[in-house]
């Protein structure tokens, strides 16, 4: 993917720079439609499968199309050239294949997302819209500007967006297998409304979500998902936790989660810590490893070999 946006971006130097040149549209949607088949995975494992696998790259097929019926594109130098030639079916089409690059680059937003079957969280899924609609809008001023240095500015953001993918991939985030997830459903909400004369209750209603319903298990629980779940506010719910445990609703979150993946290591020290990573809510491996060392006192490592 990186040797297809260079190559796109390198094909744009040229003596008398134009501007929405043909082929770097259509090479510039290609490559973001590659950019995109990675994170759909990631968010949704296994829905990319047969028919489905054309869905992204559909426009990029379309597009495609007036090139292989050798159509002629005329040389548009500059932007008032495009207002001269708006009406002109080639000049409308790059500009339609233009407009698809930011409109694939926003498919994984329409993409169902199950936390229970995902190995990303919202976080991630943010993660990597942002990116792309960073990268569309520098490919978007490289077509209309023509300009030697946005093309350059191209090429480096595209170095330096896969070197971080690459890198938070390998180093960062936790990919288990699908086998080895045994989720909990999402709590019903309860429908009866606490305020502070029945703190206790709240209480219990709480360690009824933390406990049966192992709500600390979802990576993408809050605080007001709590409160919906028990009936009351984000404010009792966060009251009543520092009430009786001295912490945060997020410290009270992750204290379940590592004394969980202790109470596990205890009973098997050699399994696979990765996938009882995932198991506890943590898309993150740093976020895990830091917790555990904040409620346990020591790493998961050095708490194996204690044992």
């Amino acid at each position: 993917m990186t040797a297809a946006i260079l190559l796109v971006g390198a094909g744009k130097v040229s003596p008398f720079p134009s501007v929405i040149q043909p082929i770097l549209g259509i090479g510039g949607l290609y490559s973001i439609i590659l950019i995109m088949y990675y994170p759909l995975e990631v968010i949704r494992p296994r829905w990319l499968t047969g028919w489905k696998l054309l869905i992204p790259i559909s426009p990029a097929i379309i597009a495609t199309i007036p090139f292989l019926i050798g159509m002629h594109f005329q040389d548009i130098q500059t932007i008032n050239d495009i207002k001269e030639n708006l009406t002109d079916i080639d000049v409308l089409i790059r500009l339609i294949t233009i407009a698809l690059v930011v409109i694939v680059s926003l498919f994984i937003m329409i993409i169902p997302y199950n936390w229970r079957k995902s190995s990303a969280n919202k976080t991630i899924i943010r993660r990597y819209v942002i990116l792309s609609e960073i990268t569309s809008i520098i490919f978007l001023t490289n077509c209309f500007s023509g300009s030697l240095i946005i093309t350059n500015i191209n090429i480096l953001w595209s170095v330096f967006l896969f070197s971080q993918l690459t890198y938070y991939e390998l180093n960062q985030r936790i990919i288990p297998p699908i086998e080895t997830q045994n989720l909990p459903d999402d709590p019903e909400p309860v429908s009866n409304v606490a305020d502070d004369n029945q703190t206790d209750d709240l209480w219990q209603r709480i360690n009824h979500q933390m406990d049966k319903h192992e709500i600390w298990r979802n990576p993408d629980v809050t605080v007001e998902m709590m409160s919906r779940a028990v009936g009351t506010n984000r404010i009792y719910v966060a009251d009543c936790i520092r009430e009786h445990t001295g912490l945060t609703f997020n410290d009270y979150l992750n204290k379940w989660r590592t004394e969980y993946m202790a109470d596990k290591l205890r009973q098997n020290p050699y399994q696979d810590q990765k996938p009882l990573y995932f198991e506890i809510g943590y898309r993150n491996r740093q976020t895990a490893y830091r917790n555990f060392i904040k409620f346990i006192g020591c790493s998961p490592s050095d708490f194996v070999a204690s044992l």
